[in-house]
């Protein structure tokens, strides 16, 4: 025990050195129990705030994207369904129309062919009637080259 007291007569430690660490020690608990813990938990508070947000901003990141992609997949569905729709649509209508056309097509072709065959039989008609005629004409020049 004397070696301690000689090392605190060395240090220049008097009996004033246990009063100051009695006095810190009761500073600490006080300051430990009023500050202390306020900051700690104001700290606390601090990153729960901050860091757990990123978190939070990292999964509404997620979810935008994993909508995003839902939106685009939703898109791409509604453009070919429609192309396949606008598709089905043009080729009823082209089966209808080329239809017409050839309906058009038989009936005009028809017409041609009862006028062709009306021209056909006045042409004939009158090819004998011209005919008839050049008989009569070809009797009457015989008839004046006789005479």
């Amino acid at each position: 025990m004397d070696a301690i007291l000689n090392i605190f007569k060395s240090l220049d430690i008097n009996q004033t050195f246990f009063i100051q660490f009695a006095l810190i020690s009761i500073l600490y608990l006080v300051m430990r129990s009023l500050l202390f813990g306020k900051l700690q938990e104001v700290l606390d508070l601090r990153e729960e705030r901050t860091t757990k947000m990123e978190d939070g901003a990292a999964d509404k990141l997620t979810k935008a994207e994993k909508l995003a992609k839902e939106y685009k997949e939703k898109i791409d569905n509604a453009r070919s369904e429609a192309f396949k729709v606008i598709t089905s649509h043009k080729d009823t209508v082209i089966a209808r129309e080329t239809t017409k056309v050839k309906e058009h097509e038989a009936k005009l072709e028809a017409e041609a062919n009862s006028k062709r065959s009306e021209f056909e039989k006045e042409i004939e008609s009158k090819k004998d009637a011209i005919m008839k005629e050049a008989d009569s004409l070809s009797q009457e020049l015989v008839t004046k080259i006789v005479q």
